[in-house]
């Protein structure tokens, strides 16, 4: 640090203090062994890269509770000294406080209300319960992962309620916001803040990056835990976080494969089968009235892609006009330009739910699935994909892969790939025809 090179080494160890409050003592202590100001402290932070206010280094010395990381770095650096013992200090200080006394009250159940019985899941409810359930002792990982508007979320909280006996240690749920318009995903130190106040029942603090991470594994710690973390973007999310405790185990949600770590339980969920689609469609209308259309029925179970958020969005449509036939939405749906217009219409923003899925992707992708949107037949060979794109091969099959993994496009067998109508009719409204962009 230059022009500091004259300053005394102090004699005061982080290390042996064990309070928040001896901690910051012993940050009094050092400033006023070094014999600076607020104002020079600040000023040399500045000189070594750190932004320091007085005001922060002010407030950070009149209170009796840990400073953030990142100032007690600047500060400890500004004053000459090397700020590796101090940090370690804090961490300690930080995990032995998160842990204390408060421990024995940790609230153990912070699940949203879920669904006893969601129509054609039942087996794989059943699967899914298996698979979390007999996790081995350490931290483990299993991943539901599908399209839009297929129930993930849905499932996932059944599955953790249908669990909560079989952990003691407590059930959280927390939504990381990824596939959410307009807002950020949730970042895994804002993760660990957001658990960490959820168990202890108090406000939220923010904590960041390791500091965040040691003060929730303090919390978890020898706890037999379920932490559902709900419409996953990226592993990066909540990867750093693991293991979370010896005994934690984390159901996690994500409309793309990519998110999912290595070493972790995959189970994909697809759309309804037919008959439960319609099942699905009937509760919603009435047995009575869907005795009189049961091929409609079925011709509109199928142009929703038999997907619960689709098939909730046409119930609730015709639900809302009893004059209507069945028949009537299904034609409307099956127009092809105003699909997403029809269903939009219930109150549902079905768009937007499927826009999102788009920015799982790079735009070389959608570009892919704009061209699968566009042909007249919901399926094609790469053949004719890397044809109409005018690549090769290879270089539109890398695309489509992306966009397997994204759950934008479906593969019935190596080769071929087929689009639902939801996403045709969503790429039919935001491409312009003559050129496939938008």
């Amino acid at each position: 640090m230059a022009g500091h090179d004259s300053m005394k080494v102090s004699l005061i160890d982080p290390r042996e203090r064990r309070t928040p409050a001896e901690f910051v003592a012993a940050l009094r202590q050092l400033k006023e062994w070094v014999g600076l100001t607020y104002r020079q402290i600040a000023l040399r932070a500045q000189e070594n890269g750190d932004h320091l206010a007085r005001s922060t280094i002010a407030a950070a010395l009149e209170r009796d509770r840990l400073p953030r990381q990142r100032v007690v770095t600047a500060m400890v650096r500004a004053c000459g000294e090397d700020p590796r013992p101090w940090i370690e200090a804090r961490r300690r200080i930080a995990a032995a406080t998160a842990l204390g006394p408060a421990h024995p009250k940790l609230r153990s159940a912070l699940l949203p209300v879920g669904s006893n019985a969601l129509v054609g899941r039942t087996e794989v409810s059943d699967r899914l319960v298996r698979l979390v359930g007999s996790a081995d002792s350490g931290a483990s990982v299993t991943a539901l992962t599908g399209p839009a508007g297929v129930g993930k979320s849905a499932l996932a909280i059944q599955v953790a309620h249908r669990l909560r006996g079989r952990f003691p240690g407590g059930c959280l749920y927390v939504n990381l916001q990824g596939s959410v318009s307009g807002v950020p995903p949730l970042r895994s130190d804002e993760l660990a803040n957001r658990l960490a106040a959820e168990l202890e029942g108090r406000p939220q603090e923010s904590a960041e990056g390791v500091e965040a991470a040691t003060r929730l594994l303090a919390l978890l710690a020898d706890r037999q835990i379920l932490v559902v973390c709900d419409d996953v973007r990226s592993a990066d999310q909540f990867e750093s976080l693991l293991p979370l405790g010896r005994q934690a185990t984390v159901l996690v949600t994500t409309r793309t494969a990519r998110a999912v770590p290595a070493g972790a339980r995959l189970l994909s969920l697809r759309p309804l089968a037919l008959d439960d689609a319609v099942a699905l469609l009937a509760e919603e209308l009435g047995r009575e009235r869907v005795s009189r259309e049961e091929e409609e029925l079925a011709r509109l179970a199928n142009l929703c892609g038999r997907l619960p958020l689709l098939l909730h969005a046409a119930g609730r449509r015709l639900a809302a006009r009893p004059a209507w036939r069945i028949g009537a939405l299904a034609d409307r749906l099956d127009d092809g330009h105003r699909g997403l217009d029809e269903l939009c219409m219930s109150g549902i923003d079905v768009r937007a739910r499927l826009m999102a899925s788009l920015e799982l992707v790079d735009r070389s992708s959608v570009r892919v699935l704009a061209a699968l949107g566009q042909t007249g037949s919901a399926e094609a060979p790469l053949s004719a994909l890397a044809d109409a794109l005018g690549r090769d091969e290879t270089d539109a099959m890398l695309a489509l892969e992306e966009l397997l993994d994204a759950h934008l496009v479906d593969s019935p067998e190596p080769g071929r790939y087929r689009i639902a109508a939801a996403y045709r009719w969503l790429m039919r409204d935001i491409c312009r025809p003559q050129d496939g962009s938008w």
